[in-house]
């Protein structure tokens, strides 16, 4: 998403300050339908709430994710950074945060390449 946006703002003059930030918690959900008249697919719950909070607090540019997903993704070549401590509520949950800044590093490879 980042990428299109970046590739797309500098295609086209009026989008050249278009920026773009992604939060993502990982967690369980409630969703469902809701509405009597015009119905309504939602997603409700913690996750989607820090998932929110990670967006609003995160920089333009970048994905802002939980430790939990930190700890599930960390192994997958991305350039991640430190992020900030964020509280929920005060005091009733703190949580320290990462900013996934670029794409997976390319893992060198042994040998000639495959063709």
């Amino acid at each position: 998403m980042i990428k299109h946006v970046q590739k797309m703002s500098k295609k086209k003059a009026t989008l050249k300050d278009l920026q773009i930030r992604v939060g993502v918690h990982t967690g369980p959900v409630l969703a469902g339908v809701v509405g009597k008249h015009k119905y309504s697919y939602d997603v409700f719950g913690l996750t989607n709430t820090v998932a929110n909070l990670l967006e609003s607090e995160g920089e333009p540019s970048c994905v802002h994710i939980s430790d939990t997903t930190y700890e599930l993704v960390k192994d997958n070549g991305l350039d991640i950074g430190d992020g900030k401590q964020l509280d929920i509520g005060g005091a009733f949950f703190t949580f320290h945060t990462h900013l996934v800044k670029g794409p997976p590093v390319r893992r060198m490879l042994k040998g000639p390449p495959v063709r």
